[in-house]
């Protein structure tokens, strides 16, 4: 391994593969809008991850799809692979 660089597990990667779709089907269902649109990287991560914000159900988004984002999305704060030292 090189020094400095992180190990990762499988299971990070499929965490992260799962927000991404959330965030894919976000864009599909808002008509192609820019996600945090009004937020820098690091407002992103200080709001999703220490105060637990999740973007609101874009207009044209069914209700049962809205819910499988959420579920992309949940308990993003206390994946243990978005802690830093971990």
């Amino acid at each position: 391994m090189i020094a400095g660089w992180r190990e990762y597990k499988v299971d990070t990667y499929i965490i992260s593969f799962f927000i991404f779709l959330g965030i894919l089907m976000w864009e599909v269902f808002s008509g192609g809008k820019t996600p945090y649109a009004t937020m820098t990287n690091v407002d992103v991560v200080e709001q999703v991850t220490r105060k637990g914000y999740r973007m609101e159900r874009p207009e044209q988004c069914p209700d049962e799809i809205y819910r499988i984002m959420m579920k992309c999305w949940r308990d993003v704060s206390n994946r243990k692979y978005l802690k830093a030292g971990s």
